[in-house]
Parts: C-alpha cells; sequence; structure tokens
C-alpha cells in the first residue's frame, strides 16, 4: 500500500535524523562537560587578610581565659605580645589569638566565641603563619605542638604550676593538619626536638602519628626527635588544667579542714 511505504520511508527518515542528533549530543556532551569544568575552576580570588578590630577594653575575653584556668601572667604576656585580644565577630564578642610573621606583622587570626561555639579562622589567614607562644628566653630548640591556642596557653600555665624546666615555642595548628608546622620547622631549621601534644582522641592520635611520620620521611627534618604526649587526663590541654586546678582546689580544701580540726 503506498501510505505504509511512504511511512517507512519517512519513518526511516526521522529516525535517522533522530539518530544523527543523539551523535551530535554524544559529540558535542564532552565538550560542554569540559567547558563547564574550566568554568568550575576558575581560581577564586583570595580576601585580603584584615585582622580583627581591637577591642580596647579586653574583661570579658582576659575573664574567659581566666575561667579556662589560663594563668594571669601568660594572657599579660600575650596581649603584650599583640598575640591576644578581644573583638567582635558577626556581633558576638570573641577573643582573636593571632599568628604574627617573623617581622611581627599579623598573617594569621582565629577567634574564639566567648559566650558562644564559635570558632572560625579570619579570611584570608595564612595558616603557615599560625598563632605561636614563644619560649621565655631566646635560644631555644624546642617545640610543643598543639590543635588549639588555648591548649597551648595551657600547657604554659601547668608549667607554671608544676615548676617544670623547660624552654621552647608552643605552636597551635589551628586542627590536625601539619601546614603550619611544616611552615613553622622551615623558618627554624635549629629545632632538634619536636613533642606533639594534640588532643587524647582518635582524630588526635592517629593524626600525631600521621605527622611523625611525615616528619621523619622528609630529609630536612629527619634528624629532629619526635615525640608524641597527648593529655594523661582529659581529652585535651585545657581539660587537663582543669582537672589538675581542680585538684589543687580540693587538697587545698582538705588541707585547712585538717588545719581546722587541730585547732579545736
Amino acid at each position: 500500500m503506498p501510505w505504509i511505504t511512504s511511512w517507512k520511508s519517512g519513518g526511516t527518515a526521522l529516525w535517522m535524523l533522530w539518530s544523527g542528533w543523539q551523535a551530535v549530543a554524544l559529540l558535542l556532551f564532552p565538550i560542554t562537560q569540559l567547558l563547564a569544568s574550566r568554568e568550575q575552576r576558575k581560581p577564586v580570588e583570595k580576601k585580603p587578610f584584615r585582622l580583627p578590630w581591637v577591642k580596647r577594653c579586653a574583661t570579658f575575653a582576659v575573664s574567659y581565659l581566666q575561667r579556662r584556668g589560663v594563668h594571669s601572667d601568660i594572657i599579660r604576656r600575650c596581649m603584650q605580645l599583640g598575640l591576644f585580644y578581644e573583638s567582635r565577630y558577626n556581633n558576638e564578642a570573641v577573643c582573636v589569638f593571632v599568628g604574627r610573621d617573623d617581622t611581627g606583622t599579623g598573617r594569621f587570626a582565629c577567634v574564639r566565641g566567648i559566650a558562644g561555639d564559635l570558632k572560625k579562622d579570619i579570611s584570608g589567614s595564612d595558616k603557615r603563619f599560625s598563632f605561636c607562644y614563644p619560649p621565655d628566653q631566646p635560644g631555644s630548640r624546642h617545640l610543643a605542638v598543639f590543635e588549639a591556642p588555648i591548649d597551648a596557653l595551657s600547657h604554659a600555665t601547668l608549667q607554671k604550676l608544676e615548676g617544670w624546666q623547660w624552654n621552647g615555642y608552643r605552636l597551635s595548628l589551628g586542627g590536625t593538619s601539619p601546614v603550619a608546622l611544616v611552615a613553622f620547622l622551615e623558618r627554624h631549621p635549629e629545632i632538634t626536638r619536636v613533642a606533639l601534644y594534640l588532643d587524647n582522641d582518635l582524630a588526635g592520635r592517629v593524626n600525631a602519628r600521621k605527622i611523625k611520620l611525615l616528619l621523619k620521611s622528609d630529609q630536612r627534618f629527619s634528624k629532629i626527635r619526635v615525640s608524641v604526649n597527648p593529655p594523661r587526663s582529659g581529652k585535651d590541654y585545657n581539660e587537663k588544667l582543669q582537672r589538675t586546678l581542680q585538684t589543687i582546689r580540693e587538697e587545698k580544701h582538705a588541707s585547712r579542714q585538717k588545719q581546722a580540726a587541730v585547732s579545736i
């Protein structure tokens, strides 16, 4: 029948046309995908780093660190060195911890909420210059490494309380990435001992071992003596400090009660 022949020939033509479009689409798809991926890979413009504004009175920030057990002398020294101050971030009172380069220029800052749970690095911060509490005496070849600034200050407070004979740098990684540590060792080739005081949790223990292997496998740092020292009590060194302070308070209270009983 003529209409059947016409339909068959027309259907064949349409099928060939459709198949042709499929072929073109299949050929073009990788190109469009590549173009889209190139668009996505455009470098994001990095924001310039600016330190948060400094609040003239740091009452709340100082009180916060004191409640966490950090010694007043250590807080005072941090403020004198420009490593710590109070500010506001998104209308919230915050502690600001600053990392500086060898010229004293601020290159990194992180904020910690005083009343809330805010923890954030300031945009444009260079992790290679993370917060570092310097040694009391120059010329130290020792470095202690922590996850957070408050742990570094807690360790310094514990030394003050317990009278350790130790002089060294206390570096915060701002987490568990080794970026700040590697950059610090590149700038300080005199370092001969590194103690990793990361948190006593799974992430802290695993990453401490990874960092130790990283340093041992790098020829530049292979001669450095590296130890892994998580806190024996508490999750981190601030928890360890607070438990130590609680023990001291309990011992003082027991001693006063004993003295009172003797005097009766």
